[in-house]
C-alpha cells in the first residue's frame, strides 16, 4: 500500500515552502533574476534616452542662438551698366554655337573661303565674312545659307573686289538671322 500524505495543518507559508518542488523553486528564482535584469536594462536605456533628449535640446538651443546672432546679409546693389554687361555675356554664352557652326559649315561649299563668323546676340544675327572667286559663287553661297534651317534669311550686306591680290577675289559680308531669335 502506498503511503498517503494527509496534512490537516492550515495553509501557511511554511507549508507552501515544504510542498513546493525544488524545480519550481529554482524556476521562480531564475524568473525573479530575469525580471530584475530586465528592469535594470530598461532603466539604463531610459537614462540614455533622457541624455540624448537633453543633448538634442542643447543642440537646438545652440542652433537657435546662432541663427539669432547672425547678421543679416546686406543686398549689394549692382550698377545698371554691370548688370547689362553680365546679361550680354550670358546671352552670348547661351548662343547655340554648335548648331550655328554646323549650319554655316553645311552651307559653305569648298569654293568659298570663310574668313570670320561673328554673332550679334542682341540683334539675333550672325555676321559671316568670306571670299569667293567670282560673283556667281558669292550669290550661290548666300542662296545656300538661306536654305539652312537654323539660319533665318541670309542677306548680302556688302562686297568688294580685292584689288591688292592677283586673282582679285570678292570679299563679302552676309548677315543671317538665328531661327528662333536670340537664345
Amino acid at each position: 500500500m502506498r503511503r498517503q500524505s494527509i496534512n490537516f495543518a492550515p495553509a501557511s507559508y511554511t507549508r507552501l515552502k515544504q510542498e513546493t518542488p525544488a524545480a519550481a523553486k529554482l524556476l521562480g528564482i531564475i524568473g525573479l533574476g530575469l525580471c530584475l535584469a530586465a528592469a535594470l536594462e530598461a532603466r539604463n536605456r531610459l537614462d540614455r534616452l533622457a541624455a540624448l533628449d537633453r543633448a538634442v535640446a542643447q543642440a537646438e538651443g545652440d542652433l537657435a542662438a546662432r541663427a539669432r546672432g547672425r547678421a543679416p546679409v546686406a543686398d549689394i546693389p549692382i550698377p545698371e551698366a554691370q548688370a547689362t554687361a553680365v546679361n550680354a555675356a550670358v546671352r552670348q554664352l547661351n548662343l547655340p554655337w554648335r548648331g550655328v557652326l554646323d549650319a554655316v559649315e553645311a552651307g559653305t561649299p569648298k569654293t568659298i573661303a570663310l574668313l570670320a563668323l561673328e554673332p550679334d546676340v542682341r540683334r539675333g544675327l550672325v555676321r559671316i565674312e568670306a571670299e569667293a572667286a567670282d560673283g556667281e559663287a558669292m550669290l550661290a553661297y548666300v542662296k545656300q545659307l538661306k536654305q539652312q534651317p537654323l539660319l533665318a534669311g541670309a542677306v548680302l550686306v556688302k562686297h568688294r573686289a580685292e584689288e591688292s591680290q592677283a586673282r582679285r577675289p570678292l570679299r563679302f559680308q552676309i548677315e543671317a538671322g538665328l531661327a528662333g531669335g536670340t537664345p
